[in-house]
């Protein structure tokens, strides 16, 4: 019964990993939107825990599973597509905020 909350947790924490970066990336006035930082933090952290979930998931799992195998390549999944979400809000934002601050000198 653990191991069903466990998997619910390690799901819904990787889902939440992906969803802070798209709705970022998803809000159209951007020089105005000051928690992208903070949506990002939240970001990573979810993917964090969602990993750690996944680990004591693996370390109480049955070895001879065939979900076993394929763990760390979603481990990696998970890790590699929320990574380049929050690189790309950073990007996004970053060059934003330039634009703003290159025309309030104008």
């Amino acid at each position: 019964m653990l191991n069903i909350w466990l998997n619910v947790g390690c799901l819904v924490f990787g889902l939440v990993a992906w969803l802070l970066p798209l709705i970022n990336l998803g809000i159209e006035n951007k020089t105005k939107n000051n928690h992208w930082k903070t949506l990002s933090i939240a970001s990573l952290s979810a993917c964090a825990i969602s990993l750690c979930i996944q680990f004591v998931i693996d370390s109480n799992w049955d070895k001879s599973d065939w979900d076993h195998n394929y763990t760390p390549y979603i481990a990696l999944t998970l890790f590699t597509v929320t990574i380049i979400l929050n690189v790309i809000t950073l990007f996004i934002y970053r060059k934003s905020n330039e634009k703003c601050e290159h025309s309030s000198f104008r």
